[in-house]
């Protein structure tokens, strides 16, 4: 399988992430669509929480012990904004 690595993670409005992988591709994902599914990520509508996440290994953006998404996520099913 083909990892996508995430270099650069920017907090845009709202819940939304732009993160830029090493293909020069740049993805947005908005997190609340996570809600229903993983009730726990509700907690990223606090925009302090939301924005101290941090890239992780360029595979992941973590939040705390219990706050995460892959980067492998916001490629396969965010939104293209940019091509290299």
């Amino acid at each position: 399988m083909i990892f996508h690595k995430a270099v650069k993670l920017i907090f845009k409005e709202g819940t939304i992430l732009e993160v830029t992988f090493d293909t020069g591709e740049v993805k947005s994902y908005d997190i609340s669509v996570l809600f229903e599914k993983h009730p726990q990520m509700k907690a990223l509508e606090d925009r302090d929480l939301f924005v101290s996440g941090k890239l992780i290994g360029n595979l992941g953006i973590v939040w705390n012990d219990e706050l995460d998404i892959e980067a492998e996520t916001v490629y396969e099913e965010g939104t293209t904004v940019s091509l290299p």
